[in-house]
């Protein structure tokens, strides 16, 4: 009975939005970064557990992009990287209504993340001479596909049906094999999502 009052309340949505993930490195004391810009597309199923107050599991593909400092000198190395990720949020959410048909919702909750491939084109210039090499960053076990990620942020809910979000999420776990370096992801997404009815 509960299942079936749950699942008349909830809305199946589908969402489209940019993403910037950050890669942060600290090997011994020093601290680098490492910044990729893509975009994400998904759907998610929000049941409304109370009024106002939503749980919604979701998928969705994100792909990113971006490329690294080339090296100066004589022999320039240029790494263009890309990568593509399966994430599974599951959030919690509370609207506030503001005015008319619209209200201001906050949301959290953590995400499950799984890289699908990630990809290094390398390309080395030598004077005159260029070549191109494609690695798969997963191949040597230096490079780890699962993350866990914790998050949240802020939205507009539109006639309960379009929304607009802003969220970040901090990657738990530390995605280097290398020994003495670890690296943890940030994820900043902009976007906007189609509720049915």
């Amino acid at each position: 009975m509960l299942l079936v009052c749950a699942t008349s309340f909830a809305q199946l949505n589908v969402n489209l939005g940019y993403a910037n993930t950050t890669a942060r490195y600290k090997a011994g004391n020093d601290l680098y970064s490492m910044r990729l810009n893509g975009f994400t597309v998904g759907a998610g199923y929000s049941l409304e557990l109370a009024d106002g107050f939503f749980f919604t599991p979701g998928v969705n593909y994100l792909f990113a992009a971006g490329e690294t400092n080339p090296t100066p000198g004589p022999i320039s190395l240029k790494g263009n990287i890309t990568e593509h990720y399966i994430n599974v949020p599951l959030t919690l959410s509370y609207d506030f209504p503001l005015s008319g048909s619209v209200k201001f919702f906050l949301f959290a909750g953590p995400t499950a993340s799984v890289g699908v491939a990630s990809h290094t084109k390398l390309t080395v210039n030598m004077g005159p001479y260029k070549a191109d090499e494609v690695a798969d960053n997963y191949k040597d076990n230096d490079y780890y596909r699962f993350n866990i990620l914790l998050g949240g942020g802020a939205g507009l809910k539109i006639s309960d049906s379009y929304l607009i979000k802003v969220g970040y999420d901090f990657g738990l776990l530390n995605r280097s094999g290398v020994k003495e370096v670890s690296e943890h992801d940030r994820l900043l997404t902009v976007g906007i999502a189609y509720l049915f009815e």
